[in-house]
């Protein structure tokens, strides 16, 4: 049962440091505060918001443990990625895009093991080894340090098949003092279906090329089908923030069920931000092993004709169906006589409420 908890464990992320509108503060009695050294930007505080230069730099945090017993943390680094919300996420390593040169996982470093126990009623410095690159950087590095409370034996024992795990985020923004600013450019990289939270999607992976946050942008996209005049799926106005050198995810969900059918497809896409707009069209084709794969996970299929289907294929499935609906006839009179006329009624009922 203790191994069965482990794996059922869901963890809480309350966000104790953050940065853009999110405060410090304890959660669960624990708590990250960070140590600012003399190159934090001074409008800033309760996160790492320093100007860097080349060389070696050393930053520290502490692990506040207000309770009255020990805890152990699990400590990770890496850089800030955008989720498929449209959100910063600081809990997960990032898809970097291509374009990435620094990776704030590769030029930060811990100076102190990936796993800590912090005894009752203390705190414990956390340090974190800066390696900034000799010929330094453009635009900013975005990086998040992770902590995560394991959960205690009494906890385990007392929760039932679940868990809550406190989770921490100390996020560390660089940049180079007096550095011009990188102006903001967008790119279109693979679209392609796949199913999502167990519903159809179309996925277009929306591309910053840049090493610069570009906050409040809007997306809009639509998918046509071949020989289909008007968008099968779409998205409008979606607030979405983009994290320097990182693959945005953009989930266009099949939301009616409808399913996805083989075929060629043309997306339509379009980001606007700072007051210019960026538009991509992408043709993509669905291959019959993919629909198939993508649709049987999907748990909101629905037994209809899809709205996006041409003139064509509504033809062929009514025949389709008028075959089936002929032969279910020609057979049910058939066995008409037997003993299992209830039986065959009930069936034959069932497979013509399926084929309409």
């Amino acid at each position: 049962m203790r191994t069965l908890k482990s794996i059922l464990t869901t963890a809480i992320v309350l966000l104790s440091t953050a940065l853009l509108g999110i405060t410090a503060e304890a959660a669960g009695g624990y708590s990250i505060s960070p140590e600012l050294p003399d190159n934090q930007i001074p409008e800033t505080h309760g996160f790492f918001d320093l100007y860097v230069s080349a060389g070696d730099q050393q930053i520290t945090m502490f692990i506040v443990n207000d309770n009255d017993f020990e805890a152990t943390f699990e400590i990770n680094h890496f850089a800030v990625s955008t989720n498929m919300n449209g959100v910063l996420d600081y809990t997960a390593p990032a898809i970097a895009d291509e374009s990435l040169k620094y990776n704030f996982a590769d030029i930060a470093s811990l100076g102190v093991d990936s796993k800590v126990t912090v005894p009752a009623n203390t705190s414990l410095p956390v340090t974190l080894n800066l390696n900034i690159p000799q010929g330094g950087f453009d635009g900013v590095v975005l990086g998040a340090v992770h902590f995560l409370r394991d959960a205690t034996e009494e906890e385990l024992d007392n929760s039932g098949m679940f868990v809550n795990r406190f989770a921490h985020v100390m996020i560390v923004r660089l940049q180079e003092r007096g550095a011009a600013e990188v102006a903001p450019d967008f790119m279109l990289g693979d679209v392609r279906a796949e199913t999502i939270n167990y519903t159809a999607a179309i996925v277009a992976e929306l591309r910053n090329p840049m090493p610069r946050l570009s906050m409040g942008a809007k997306v809009s996209a639509e998918i046509f089908a071949s020989d289909y005049d008007a968008p099968i799926f779409s998205v409008t106005d979606m607030d979405v923030d983009f994290a320097p050198n990182t693959v945005f995810p953009l989930t266009i969900s099949d939301e009616a069920g409808y399913g996805l059918h083989p075929g060629d497809y043309l997306g339509k896409f379009k980001i606007t931000f700072d007051d210019r707009t960026w538009e991509f069209e992408r043709e993509f084709h669905i291959a019959p092993t993919t629909a198939a794969e993508v649709n049987a996970a999907a748990l909101n299929q629905v037994n209809h004709v899809p709205q996006y289907a041409t003139e064509k294929t509504i033809i062929y499935i009514f025949i389709g169906a008028g075959i089936l609906l002929a032969t279910l006839i020609i057979t049910f009179v058939a066995v008409r006589g037997r003993k299992s006329y209830k039986r065959d009624l009930e069936r034959l009922h069932e497979a013509v409420q399926y084929s309409k």
